[in-house]
């Protein structure tokens, strides 16, 4: 119960990650239907003159086994974990999270759009034209 509980929590930080950045980069986080596997979709695509891809679709892949699995652990009963279906997701997050580390690194030490000057992401604009260079 407690590797579910742990895979439960690791997806959700990095869903809260994804959250902040498309709200903080792309100004739009997906609602509706399935808004968590189409946040994904959405950092798996870059958008020309603004960011390239965070996600790339092997990392997408390999954390939506973890959306998948944080789904079907909030509707399981806890006697249907099997640590033979939990062990390649528990064993895998640190190369999981290094990776995705990584790719936000690359997002967010690029260059956000080509005519702007770099500004943190939540940062206004106003905000950020009077900080110090």
């Amino acid at each position: 119960m407690a590797s579910g509980g742990f895979l439960h929590h690791v997806y959700s930080g990095l869903e809260s990650c994804w959250s902040r950045l498309a709200h903080g980069i792309d100004e739009s986080v997906p609602t509706g239907n399935e808004p968590h596997r189409l946040l994904s979709d959405q950092l798996s695509e870059p958008i020309p003159g603004l960011r390239p891809a965070l996600l790339s679709r092997e990392l997408a892949a390999r954390i939506d086994d973890s959306r998948r699995f944080r789904h079907a652990f909030r509707h399981m009963h806890f006697s249907d974990l099997e640590w033979a279906r939990l062990k390649p997701l528990v064993t895998g997050v640190p190369a999981l999270l290094g990776d995705f580390d990584t790719a936000v690194d690359d997002v967010v030490l690029a260059p956000r759009r080509v005519s702007e000057p770099f500004r943190p992401i939540g940062c206004p604009p106003a905000l950020a034209a009077s900080a110090p260079r």
